[in-house]
């Protein structure tokens, strides 16, 4: 049983690293601001907006709706006909039905679930998640966190995670225990990997999947000074419950209830100060879920 409960884990793993639904909200290319795409996926139907201007400035509204489905690289891919509207309710106005009709092909080829690709009648642009509150995926993490851990039987275990001292590619805080957290973000290969060295004698490694306010992971339970070996010890949800703002300057979203906890984990992150930096030297990128990601943090001695 216990073999067939890891199989599928594993299988689900390389699934999810090959192919993985895009994140939602909205998406633009950096190098040309002034348009965007507003891509939300429901179950496997996807839907993009996309708001940009014709060639005498005139704005335009595009919108497809398709089924996502694996295209020949193994990478998730959207295919579909725009439809260009015009002729609508217009602000104060009374509603009226838009107008609509074919502006051409367009695909989407999700990369990852941050990154993609756009073929339409503009050529192929590549566009990425916007992110305006952070800087970059580690900067997304900083906040306080209630992560979930389940095993390979789907038994739950609780952790509570405060992370509030981003510095580049890396990330410190604390968890529940006050146990020193650190975590590190490798552009390069997109990995972004963390450890949590609570006060027993066992550490826990994470392998980070972000989304605005939660993320999934891959986790290892190893004694300390062992790194992760072999097949990950379960899966693992994070669920934001205090806002990057809310742990950096007091002020900012989080639940109320939790306020006394998130006190606490303040009170102790000022005695856990460590100073970190961020090596660009790196080996080169080892893909998950191979645990061997975890030799490359530069995680304080």
């Amino acid at each position: 049983m216990k073999h067939w409960i890891w199989t599928f884990l594993i299988c689900a793993h390389l699934l999810q690293a090959a192919a993985v639904a895009p994140i939602n909200g909205l998406w633009w290319n950096p190098e040309e601001p002034g348009r965007g795409i507003f891509i939300e996926t429901q179950d496997d139907i996807t839907v993009a907006a996309f708001y940009h201007y014709d060639n005498s400035g005139n704005n335009q509204w595009w919108l497809v709706a398709g089924q996502l489905k694996l295209n020949s690289a193994g990478n998730m891919q959207l295919d579909g006909r725009w439809l260009q509207y015009n002729s609508g309710q217009c602000p104060g106005c009374n509603w009226r039905q838009a107008g609509s009709n074919d502006a051409g092909a367009v695909s989407i080829e999700f990369l990852n679930d941050y990154s993609a690709m756009l073929y339409w009648q503009g050529g192929a642009t590549p566009i990425q998640r916007q992110y305006w509150a952070f800087e970059n995926l580690i900067d997304m993490l900083t906040g306080a966190w209630n992560v979930i851990l389940l095993d390979e039987l789907g038994i739950p275990l609780a952790s509570g995670l405060w992370l509030d001292q981003p510095q580049g590619n890396v990330l410190t805080g604390i968890d529940e225990l006050d146990g020193l957290v650190y975590a590190e973000y490798f552009p390069d290969s997109g990995n972004l990997v963390m450890i949590d060295d609570s006060p027993t004698s066992f550490s826990i490694y994470y392998d980070v999947y972000m989304r605005a306010n939660k993320f999934y992971a891959w986790y290892w339970i190893e004694e300390d000074g062992d790194l992760p070996q072999g097949n990950p010890d379960g899966l693992a949800t994070g669920y934001r419950w205090a806002s990057k703002s809310r742990v950096t300057t007091g002020q900012g979203p989080y639940l109320k209830q939790l306020s006394a906890q998130s006190e606490r984990m303040q009170q102790q992150q000022r005695l856990y100060r460590r100073e970190t930096a961020f090596n660009p030297d790196n080996p080169a990128h080892l893909p998950p879920p191979n645990p061997k990601i975890f030799e490359r943090l530069n995680k304080p001695k």
